[in-house]
């Protein structure tokens, strides 16, 4: 019997099964730099507080009612951006849509309101 080149023999019965090919690992090939990792929460919150800004202090987080665990990062375009949905608490109406929503710049460690945040926030609806 003669086994096409997309199979091999198992040691423990002799029989044919087929090689399962792994996908190869992009980190490790060098296809990702560091610029298209997503900073994390905690570096976001860091880089902020050090360029001077407020978004993420623990007063302006208590006053809203935050957390920093309810904020989550993902990089859109190029651009970081932060958002954190409403409370089950809220008494106010998002419809599944970020009720804060913020962009990041890695250069300067900022945090603003984007100029398209209803589109984003659209984007980014559950």
């Amino acid at each position: 019997m003669k086994a096409c080149k997309h199979t091999k023999i198992c040691t423990h019965t002799e029989c044919f099964r087929p090689i399962v090919a792994r996908k190869p690992n992009p980190i490790a090939q060098g296809n990702i730099t560091e610029t298209d990792r997503c900073p994390t929460i905690a570096e976001i919150a860091r880089r902020n507080e050090q360029a001077g800004g407020h978004y993420f202090d623990p007063g302006t987080l208590r006053f809203f009612g935050q957390t920093l665990g309810d904020f989550k990062a993902k990089r859109i375009g190029g651009r970081v951006i932060v958002y954190a949905y409403a409370h089950k608490g809220w008494t106010i109406e998002f419809n599944g849509r970020p009720a804060s929503l913020a962009e990041f710049n890695e250069t300067t460690g900022e945090t603003r309101t984007p100029a398209d945040a209803q589109e984003l926030k659209e984007l980014l609806k559950r």
